[in-house]
């Protein structure tokens, strides 16, 4: 017996029977696994899931015409969801781990349940939204895309159907109402998308933190079927913002917008405005995809098929983002100055909104289309508060309007800057020869009118009468040559027609005329019609871009180049796609009336209007002044209107500047300078201003 007792206290011993114990314990398992479950773990290695995968194209950049970066592509970490590797009963629980997980890191996530149901944590209740009717409730439960209830079934109490949505999705009581909203906040999500979410994926989550995908990564045992991929998202820089109208902006597809492409998805982001919507073809690139099979455990075992992504294009614009932020600089420091004058009797000190437009009158390009008011491209793409606020800010400002393109959509009575227009109407049509005289007493009575000149002028001639901005002489004048025969000349100079400049939604404008007045007005035309028109008032409104197009076709002599941003187009290998078109028509100016015309506008510049700059600046410049009247002088400043080309025997470049309620047309001649500055490289040992010289024009 104390043999027994000591072999078993032996060491060996014990330590021999563990080893037996640990052998036996193993064999077991091994026999497990072999035997008794081998088929299962046999079948198991052989399944393999076929997946597909899109494969994001980068979207083309946007540079301006020096190669200065406006728009490009960053990298960032999306959150998807898919079918694939999730176990039923793991869903919800995943979900809720998301949600809270994208919740606390502050991530914009998809969550569009939220627009209809809401969840009120004070009350602990559920509302509908409160602009949707009956009819949209119905409409939404019914759809066979969705809930595909039937019109019987339909709840219009938001809790109801909060208990109908748990019993829909599988959601049992030991989630809260809360905890549930959460849940299904996604599954709705999924629902929607289902498709791509069982053969594929669904981006849930965009431009997410790294602290979010750490978190994903080390806790994919918690979330099965979330995974974390790379992207892309747009951006701009902050030169970009200088030229927002010109560059625009992409924002989420519209289901009208996916319902004219089949292209686009729920997900696209697609040009809304400027160069991101006109060249959305050539900017979006084609994406990829990759199909893919896959063990349990998600290895990839082989690419079953695929195609590379084609990326988008590089659009170059013909703007030069240095002389585009001058331009909004010398308007800027022109308003000022215009309120820093105000009388409370002509000017009120509410100078405001401003355009500026350079044109190469040789291409037609645009060096410059600056609006003051004007938005941050990030706003729209960017969704923290600061972005949020702001972007809701811009879209409901009703005095600044910094959401409208006003070089290409404002429409402004262009004042005595028609009058040149009028000059060669008359010149080329006989009604006057350059020597013709016709007096002005200050005032005169066409029609049954009275009509006003700021001055008396006396007898003067077409020249005389550009530089000194004589209404009556223009008033005279337009009866004499007839409205159809002004109407002629003026849509031949692009006025009151759209230029078809290359960005989206460019406003017609209207030029005055018997045709207008009669659909308009249903009233026919009178003599004092055609006086008015003739110095750019009555029905005269054209935007911007026509006033600087009409500029630069005096500039050249009657050739009118076709107006455009987009300077070329480059593909990734740097191919050029597509070029900007520098052709021209010629209006059939005759050399007589062109050198008459311009010899007058160079005298605007050195005795006229427009000399209290431009008298004693060291580049002849040709230019012409016009205010407008609005209807609102009583309280409310007149716009003040400018044109300009230079130098004025050879000209290179021509200028449009408009500055809502600035009051003359001479006090926005400085801007034009500041751009000629600019421009030619001209440093002044200080600006050439003489506020002596009286200003006559309408």
């Amino acid at each position: 017996m104390d043999g027994i007792t000591k072999f078993l206290k032996n060491r060996y011993f014990i330590l021999a029977l563990i080893m037996l114990l640990i052998m036996i314990l193993f064999l077991g398992k091994l026999y497990k696994l072999q035997i008794i479950d081998g088929k299962l773990y046999i079948s198991q290695s052989v399944i393999r899931i076929e997946r597909r995968y899109e494969i994001k194209a980068s979207r083309g950049n946007i540079y301006d015409r020096n190669g200065v970066l406006l728009a490009y592509n960053r990298e960032c970490q999306n959150v998807y969801l898919t079918k694939a590797f999730t176990a039923s009963e793991n869903l919800n629980p995943a979900l809720l781990c998301l949600y809270d997980l994208l919740t606390s890191n502050n991530e914009n996530f998809l969550k569009s349940l939220t627009s209809v149901l809401e969840y009120n944590q004070e009350y602990e209740t559920f509302v509908f939204n409160k602009n949707w009717t009956k009819q949209d409730l119905l409409n939404w439960q019914t759809r066979n895309d969705l809930f595909a209830r039937s019109e019987t079934a339909v709840q219009y109490d938001a809790n109801e159907f909060f208990k109908y949505l748990r019993k829909y999705f599988y959601l049992d009581n030991k989630y809260s109402d809360l905890d549930a909203y959460k849940i299904i906040t996604f599954r709705y999500e999924i629902l929607k998308m289902r498709p791509d979410y069982i053969s594929g994926y669904i981006e849930i989550a965009t431009d997410v933190s790294l602290d979010t995908v750490a978190y994903i990564t080390e806790n994919s045992h918690k979330l099965g079927g979330v995974n974390v991929r790379k992207s892309y998202l747009r951006a701009y820089t902050e030169d970009a913002v200088f030229a927002a109208h010109i560059v625009g902006y992409v924002g989420l597809v519209s289901d009208n917008e996916m319902s004219q492409d089949e292209t686009l998805k729920v997900d696209s982001m697609i040009g809304k405005m400027g160069i991101e919507q006109y060249c959305e073809d050539y900017l979006r690139g084609e994406d990829g995809y990759a199909i893919v099979e896959t063990d349990v455990s998600g290895k990839v075992l082989s690419v079953i098929e695929g195609k590379k992504p084609v990326n988008g294009n590089d659009i170059y614009l013909t703007i030069d983002i240095k002389l585009q932020k001058a331009s909004l600089d010398a308007l800027d420091v022109t308003i000022e100055e215009i309120i820093s004058k105000a009388d409370g009797t002509k000017n009120f000190g509410d100078a405001n909104a401003a355009v500026a437009i350079v044109i190469d009158v040789d291409s037609g390009e645009l060096l410059v289309c600056a609006n003051n008011k004007y938005f941050d491209p990030s706003w729209f793409i960017n969704n923290d508060e600061e972005s949020v606020n702001k972007r809701l800010e811009a879209i409901t400002d009703e005095v600044n309007t910094p959401m409208f393109n006003r070089a290409i959509q404002a429409l402004y009575t262009p004042g005595s800057i028609f009058k040149p227009i009028v000059a060669i109407a008359g010149l080329e049509s006989g009604a006057i020869t350059k020597d013709t005289l016709i007096e002005c007493k200050m005032k005169t009575d066409i029609g049954g009118h009275n009509f006003t000149c700021l001055n008396w002028h006396g007898k003067i001639g077409v020249i005389k009468a550009i530089e000194q901005s004589c209404n009556i002489f223009f008033n005279l004048l337009g009866v004499e040559t007839g409205i159809d025969t002004i109407d002629t000349w003026a849509r031949a100079f692009g006025l009151g027609v759209k230029t078809g400049i290359d960005l989206p939604n460019e406003s017609r404008g209207i030029i005055s005329s018997k045709e207008y007045k009669m659909q308009t007005f249903n009233e026919s035309w009178w003599i004092a019609d055609t006086a008015q028109s003739a110095i750019g008032q009555l029905y005269n409104n054209f935007t911007p871009i026509q006033i600087a197009s009409y500029t630069a076709t005096l500039a050249t002599s009657g050739k009118k180049y076709n107006p455009h941003v987009i300077l070329k187009i480059v593909d990734a290998e740097g191919n050029t796609l597509y070029e900007g078109d520098k052709s021209y028509t010629d209006i059939g100016l005759s050399q007589q009336t062109d050198i008459t015309v311009r010899e007058a506008m160079k005298l605007v510049a050195k005795e006229g209007t427009a000399s209290r700059i431009f008298a004693k600046y060291p580049m002849q410049v040709a230019a012409k002044t016009g205010t407008a009247e609005t209807g609102y002088e009583i309280d409310s400043s007149s716009n003040g209107l400018s044109i300009a080309y230079a130098p004025a025997d050879v000209p290179e470049i021509a200028a449009c500047v408009i500055i809502e309620k600035g009051v003359w047309g001479s006090y926005t001649v400085p801007a034009i300078m500041r751009i000629f500055n600019e421009y030619f490289d001209i440093e002044l040992e200080e600006e050439i201003v003489d506020d002596t010289l009286v200003t006559n024009e309408q």
